[in-house]
């Protein structure tokens, strides 16, 4: 009797055992059931992984492109603002009939670059001063050009436009060209693309308001720029402008001769000059530079009348050639 009893409990210990594992088993198969179907929280994230890496990736491409553009404080705003620019500057061309055409720029690599001077078989350069600070010597120089019928450019900076409109006025109805210089003298490289154009047509706006003519030329203050501003300038259809031959009449203590050697030396056929209105020694320097160039069959024009208007490239050197 008491081996039919350890018997018949030693079965219901294994029936029980039984269902607890069919019972475990069929929780574990729920589970991972679960899981396959996405109701996990995990599995739901790593499910929307692929869609978010796409997008990722796509803007990696748009922003290595920007990047290859030489613009790396650009790299978010370049390709919209662009576009936008190129929207706004065929608005302004239609409402400004009074800009001067340019050229088309066909870059010969990746890096963007101004005109520094211009190839040409004529003698002829060209003469520009820079004002940003000051005025006293202005009309001195714009005595002297007069004197030697001698046309030159003169950028203005729109702040310098502001404190000085009536000189302005005098420039230009003395026959020379005035152009672009900046709003503020901002460096324009540490800009985004909205904010060079912001400075470019804040000084346009203040110019033509005075001269009746929108600049088609800009000099790049401190010289500074990278594809991001030849961009945002040649989007508006103006030329920046650089030099290749500088009187450094800005700096203290270099004299009228220094400035006089530093011109006469250097200055070639297709010349671009860079002088200041401020600089101390520079209307007594030049008299003698124009006797000297003009004695040497030099003929001094305007940068706008130098440079190239049709289809053009510019060399490793910033020279300007007809394609």
């Amino acid at each position: 009797m008491k081996k039919l009893l350890t018997i018949v409990a030693a079965s219901a210990l294994v029936i029980a055992l039984g269902a607890v594992v069919i019972f475990a088993v069929t929780d574990r198969s729920d589970t991972a059931d679960d899981m396959v179907s996405g109701e996990d929280p995990s599995s739901v994230t790593s499910g929307l992984e692929p869609q978010d890496s796409s997008d990722i990736s796509v803007s990696t491409s748009d922003g290595d492109q920007q990047a290859s553009s030489d613009s790396p404080d650009s790299s978010d705003t370049s390709s919209s603002d662009t576009q936008d620019s190129s929207a706004d500057s065929s608005d302004t061309q239609t409402m400004t009939e009074s800009r001067r055409p340019v050229g088309t720029y066909h870059p010969s690599g990746d890096r963007l670059l101004p005109i520094y001077n211009v190839e040409t078989s004529e003698k002829k350069c060209a003469i520009s001063f820079d004002a940003a600070w000051g005025a006293d010597q202005t009309e001195n120089i714009l005595a002297i050009l007069d004197e030697y019928n001698v046309k030159a450019t003169f950028f203005l900076v729109g702040r310098w436009v502001d404190e000085f409109p009536e000189m302005v006025e005098k420039i230009a109805a003395a026959g020379h060209d005035v152009m672009n210089h900046s709003n503020t003298h901002a460096d324009l490289a540490t800009l985004s693309t909205a904010e060079i154009i912001e400075e470019i047509e804040t000084c346009n706006d203040k110019i033509e308001a005075i001269t009746g003519v929108r600049p088609a030329l800009i000099r790049l203050p401190y010289g500074s720029y990278n594809n991001t501003v030849i961009e945002a300038v040649r989007s508006l259809g103006m030329e920046p402008i650089q030099w290749d031959v500088d009187s450094l009449d800005w700096q203290e203590g270099i004299t009228s001769s220094d400035i006089y050697d530093r011109i006469t030396s250097k200055t070639t056929s297709g010349s671009i000059i860079l002088c200041h209105n401020a600089g101390e020694g520079t209307p007594a320097a030049l008299p003698d530079l124009f006797e000297k160039l003009i004695g040497d069959g030099y003929e001094f024009t305007t940068i706008y009348d130098l440079i190239i208007k049709d289809d053009y490239t510019i060399d490793g050197t910033g020279k300007q050639k007809a394609q």
